[in-house]
């Protein structure tokens, strides 16, 4: 169980640092893609997308130390928690709106995948946060960063699968 834990651990920090880098790539995008949700007003939409790349940095980051673990998944829960709650408005509006998940790299789309996608990360984030002393190893920091780059393969079929359905219904 604990390689297991540690390989999440590893998956879960690779993934926010990335995440958090392919925004900062493209900022103005993920605050516009902030801005669209709807979800706060425009100017604190604003500052929350040049926030939560930095954020989703650093929680990533904490992960990766035993003494800031619990920082790093509190941090990352909020920024979660936000986040489903803003995907979760945005479908019950029935709007279409692009999460901007991955900043340049992938378009996703708030939808229901990635409501499924922030209840698993909440999930392992529960699992760290209860075994809070998991070890680091080379293995499950190179099984981690397999398992992400596995998670962004599942995420860019998923957007292809969606956009050949919509093309179909048209």
């Amino acid at each position: 169980m604990s390689m297991l834990l540690s390989i999440l651990l590893n998956h879960v920090a690779s993934l926010f640092i990335l995440s958090g880098v392919v925004k900062v790539f493209s900022y103005k995008e993920f605050i516009e893609a902030t801005i669209n949700f709807r979800v706060i007003p425009y100017k604190a939409a604003i500052i929350a997308g040049g926030a939560v790349p930095l954020l989703e940095m650093a929680g990533g980051l904490f992960l990766l130390s035993m003494v800031t673990r619990s920082y790093g998944i509190i941090l990352l829960t909020l920024l979660l928690l936000a986040f489903f709650y803003s995907v979760w408005k945005v479908l019950k509006e029935g709007r279409t709106v692009s999460c901007s998940c991955y900043g340049g790299l992938l378009d996703a789309k708030a939808d229901r995948f990635t409501l499924g996608k922030i209840v698993y990360l909440l999930v392992v984030l529960a699992m760290l946060f209860v075994n809070e002393q998991t070890e680091l190893t080379a293995a499950s920091a190179i099984t981690g960063i397999i398992l992400t780059i596995i998670f962004f393969i599942v995420q860019k079929l998923w957007q292809t699968y969606s956009q050949t359905m919509e093309r179909l219904r048209k």
